[in-house]
């Protein structure tokens, strides 16, 4: 009887580790999924989709951040609202300064396989001033466009 009450107990102590590493493993791929959707800035969107109207995320990030006066990295990617990705067609960037003069548009590019964000578009924006920004991001999703103004406090 002895050797059933032990072996019950291994058994025991197998499932809970076990248990253990898949909480584990779980928290890991949660946390990384999180931060590889952790946008500085972000905006709901309705677009057109195959079962009609569809709510989506656009997601905005900028390097440095927060913004400083001068050159800074712009990427976007449009995702559903599980964070799956969206392919763009077309993306631009239109800055305006804090005292509403509009810059020219800046176009994104793709950025290269592996980077992340998945499906991102990316440009450089020239931020000359310090202050209370606001970028007017266009985008094309396969012939429908969609404008979202972020603002992007610069120092």
């Amino acid at each position: 009887m002895s050797n059933r009450t032990a072996s019950s107990r291994g058994r025991v102590t197998l499932m809970i580790v076990a248990a253990a590493v898949l909480v584990f493993a779980v928290g890991v791929a949660w946390m990384s999924l999180g931060h590889a959707n952790d946008p500085a800035y972000q905006q709901r969107a309705t677009l057109p989709g195959m079962a009609g109207q569809q709510e989506y995320l656009i997601n905005l990030w900028t390097d440095p951040h927060p913004a400083e006066q001068g050159r800074t990295r712009v990427t976007v990617q449009l995702t559903s609202t599980i964070g799956t990705p969206v392919q763009l067609n077309d993306v631009r960037f239109t800055p305006v300064r804090p005292d509403g003069t509009t810059l020219d548009p800046v176009p994104a590019s793709p950025l290269p396989d592996g980077n992340e964000p998945e499906a991102g578009l990316t440009a450089v924006v020239e931020f000359d001033q310090p202050g209370s920004w606001t970028l007017i991001t266009t985008l094309n999703t396969g012939g429908i466009e969609r404008e979202a103004r972020f603002t992007i406090p610069v120092s």
